[in-house]
């Protein structure tokens, strides 16, 4: 690419404002003025984040979205907005059509109002379920732990997720479990639900609290569950606490790898349970020259991961957990798993969201979010919106929920007694 110059500046012509006379045009400019009230704001935000996205996101040829229509509905969306909160379903409706688990619009929020519910939601046997609540809110409260949640704020539970799921970019899966998500996670809203419990309807209005670091009870981060069986939480467990252990995981008949998420920075693990050298998915980071990704000049796949064996070596059975909140770092430990059969994978598809997040801050302090980098599998295959599949499906049930089972643990023990046994 060339730019023309003449005595070392660029050729214009004589009458262009200069430099300098833009920066006095951007510094008169009243901050306080740009926000989502400004119709020009809201204009210059949907312009600008579709540029970005139309010329540098990497996965337009897998999700086929029409993308020029887009930005025709986006700008009629921002021209009728009436408030912040409008224009901001206007931004995120217009990230959907990526299909990118890593989409995200952040608006201009003070993260200490960030809030939750002192519960967790899961959607099992086609309905809501309160799976899990807090020890402060046991036996204080109007919900319960199985409770089948039916409406949210009058509207049925069904049709609730349903509008969320609207605004969400990524897989179903994703879409899912995202939507459940932002139920719990608010800015310290107060809901009614109608909830179904032992035949009963009751009425439950509950507020979100700002304590966003409620811990539940689950095992971990590395113990053992039965006779010379362990569960290691790769959400949880840092690769230091891990190591502590390593000597008595290698020894065990079995190791239950729980990945249902984000690991915590520990893939070195995966070192101890093979002989080979592991390599990590493709990761393939765009190198973009001209506008609207046409003669991209190659990929940077310089990041990619080499994992030589390390000792001592794990001789028990692995068996990894993923479900739908499987995403971005969890699914590159597991594209590893798969790839190289290091263990069963037990539960559900993972959301099919992977690759380095990029980020820009638009006027009006919102900061759009999507997936810069594109990653294929080992074998080159897609993985956007295919993500990893389970060896072994399994879909927890009410009564798993009820009586406080966890039927992936559950499933994973009986293939290691299995493995003894054979």
């Amino acid at each position: 690419l060339a730019l023309f110059s003449e005595n070392g500046q660029t050729i214009r012509p004589d009458d262009t404002p200069s430099l300098n006379h833009l920066k006095k045009k951007l510094d008169s400019i009243a901050v306080d003025s740009l926000t989502a009230k400004n119709e020009l704001v809201r204009y210059a935000d949907v312009i600008i984040g579709w540029n970005i996205l139309q010329h540098f996101y990497p996965y337009f040829e897998v999700v086929e979205a029409d993308w020029e229509r887009v930005l025709r509905q986006s700008l009629v969306h921002a021209s009728s907005d009436q408030s912040p909160d409008e224009f901001l379903e206007t931004l995120k409706r217009m990230l959907v059509p990526l299909k990118d688990g890593h989409a995200l619009v952040v608006p201009p929020v003070d993260v200490d109002q960030y809030a939750r519910f002192p519960f967790t939601l899961r959607w099992v046997e086609e309905k809501l379920i309160i799976t899990e609540v807090h020890a402060s809110a046991e036996g204080k409260s109007c919900f319960q732990k199985g409770d089948v949640i039916s409406s949210i704020n009058e509207s049925p539970a069904e049709q609730w997720i349903r509008e969320k799921k609207k605004l969400i970019s990524g897989s179903p899966q994703w879409k899912t479990a995202s939507a459940l998500r932002r139920l719990v996670y608010g800015l310290g809203e107060t809901y009614t639900f109608e909830l179904s419990r032992s035949g009963q309807n009751l009425t439950c209005t509950v507020t979100q609290q700002s304590d966003i670091n409620i811990k539940f009870e689950q095992p971990g981060p590395v113990e053992e569950l039965q006779d010379d069986i362990y569960y290691v939480d790769l959400r949880n467990a840092s690769m230091k606490t891990i190591r502590k252990k390593v000597d008595t995981l290698a020894a065990a008949e079995g190791v239950i790898f729980d990945v249902r998420g984000i690991p915590n920075g520990n893939h070195d693990v995966l070192r101890h349970l093979s002989d080979d050298t592991l390599r990590s998915p493709r990761w393939m980071i765009p190198q973009i020259i001209y506008p609207d990704r046409v003669d991209i000049a190659g990929h940077d796949t310089s990041g990619r991961w080499t994992l030589e064996p390390k000792p001592p070596r794990f001789t028990g059975k692995s068996v990894f957990l993923s479900n739908k909140r499987t995403i971005s770092y969890g699914e590159s430990v597991m594209g590893i798993v798969e790839h190289y059969e290091l263990g069963e994978i037990i539960g559900e598809t993972t959301a099919g969201a992977n690759g380095n997040v990029a980020s820009y801050g638009l006027p009006g302090e919102y900061k759009i979010r999507w997936t810069g980098m594109k990653v294929l599998k080992h074998d080159y295959a897609q993985h956007h919106l295919v993500g990893i599949q389970p060896t072994i499906a399994v879909e927890p049930t009410i009564e798993d929920v009820r009586e406080g089972r966890d039927s992936y643990i559950e499933k994973a023990i009986e293939v290691i007694h299995s493995s003894i046994e054979n």
